[in-house]
């Protein structure tokens, strides 16, 4: 078989492991093993696959994630723009770039989309028909004490990030410093006692192997798309539709979002970036500017976990028609909706930070 048929069976072997439900992360490590040992031979693929993930794993910045994963937990927080940190170092790594910039391109897109939420939330809360999160409803009405209450969350987002942003800390070092602060302010608040803090590790550290798993899964399946020459091939055939690159980014993004819809937010990126950021490097496009659309179609695809009928009971919850469910969640996709296609329109609200960085 030539390397393009090979290329094109490992896809169509992680499709069917997905399909039996195999964990993302073993699904691509298998297809990039199976694949690669068709291209050469089970011994030297294996040899070459065990040099990649060495390579892969002293990646020193990755220990930023399950850092950022514990502050998250130690705060206790369901916003899932809080789980941008997490994203945003998944795409630095799978694309080749810079962890640093990247967690900084994502903060006024974040702030945007955050205030295209609460906009949203202060509108359907003057309905009285639906409740607004917990996150959000410290501002409505406006109270001075609920205001920096509910400003301690981000403000711990903004030492840390900070940090990065004035070249006082690697993102290791934000990540420490964010979950220090996250551990003081959930005992000094009550949220969590010495037993909760233990538990919170242990959580933490079992979120973040599944998700070292997936890097390291996509990165090899990654390997083997490069090696198979797939990446080659798909650049040339969108080459040679003679699309505009702002189409072709249209689509690509809603590729993202038909993927978000089936699965969460960190497996629709490991599953498409390593295919898709090699066309979207061709096309000339900048990676900070996609990575951030990117993540913002995968968040909108799963925006109703986000919506307000979350914070209903379950009694109301399943009186709810189907349809009706989704009209009331559609706010909430529009606001994200919105916050791409002004990154998009305006590349700068993802690249301005990057630039001014110290």
């Amino acid at each position: 078989m030539s390397p393009i048929e090979i290329g094109i069976l490992g896809i169509l072997a992680l499709s069917v492991l997905l399909l039996l439900r195999v964990h993302v992360g073993i699904a691509l490590i298998a297809a990039a093993v199976i694949g690669s040992s068709l291209l050469t031979s089970p011994g030297l693929s294996l040899e070459t696959l065990g040099g990649d993930i060495v390579g892969i794993t002293r990646n020193f910045n990755l220990s930023a994630i399950p850092l950022f994963i514990l502050m998250e937990r130690m705060l206790k927080t369901s916003v899932s723009s809080l789980r941008l940190p997490v994203l945003l170092i998944a795409y630095a790594f799978l694309s080749g770039g810079y962890i640093a910039p990247m967690l900084i391109s994502g903060i006024l897109p974040a702030a945007l989309v955050a205030a295209l939420l609460f906009t949203v939330f202060y509108f359907l809360s003057k309905t009285r028909s639906t409740p607004v999160p917990e996150a959000f409803a410290a501002f409505l009405p406006f109270k001075l004490r609920a205001f920096l209450k509910a400003m301690i969350v981000p403000a711990i987002y903004i030492v840390s990030l900070g940090g990065i942003f004035f070249g006082f800390f690697n993102p290791t070092q934000a990540g420490a410093v964010g979950s220090a602060l996250a551990i003081i302010y959930a005992l000094s608040s009550g949220r969590l006692d010495k037993r909760g803090i233990g538990e919170s590790f242990l959580d933490a550290a079992k979120s973040a192997a599944p998700v070292f798993i997936m890097l390291i899964g996509g990165s090899l399946f990654g390997l083997f798309m490069s090696r198979s020459l797939i990446h080659i091939t798909l650049i040339r055939f969108i080459a040679g539709l003679g699309l505009p690159t702002f189409f072709v980014i249209m689509l690509i993004l809603l590729l993202y979002a038909a993927i978000g819809l089936v699965t969460d937010h960190l497996a629709g990126l490991v599953l498409l970036t390593p295919i898709i950021f090699p066309v979207v490097r061709s096309l000339g496009y900048n990676g900070v500017v996609f990575g951030v659309l990117a993540i913002i179609a995968l968040m909108a695809a799963r925006a109703p976990q986000l919506g307000l009928a979350q914070s209903s009971n379950d009694d109301s919850a399943g009186m709810q028609d189907g349809g009706a469910a989704v009209a009331s969640r559609l706010p909430v996709v529009a606001a994200f909706a919105i916050a791409g296609l002004m990154t998009l329109g305006i590349p700068a609200i993802a690249t301005l930070l990057p630039r001014m960085m110290f």
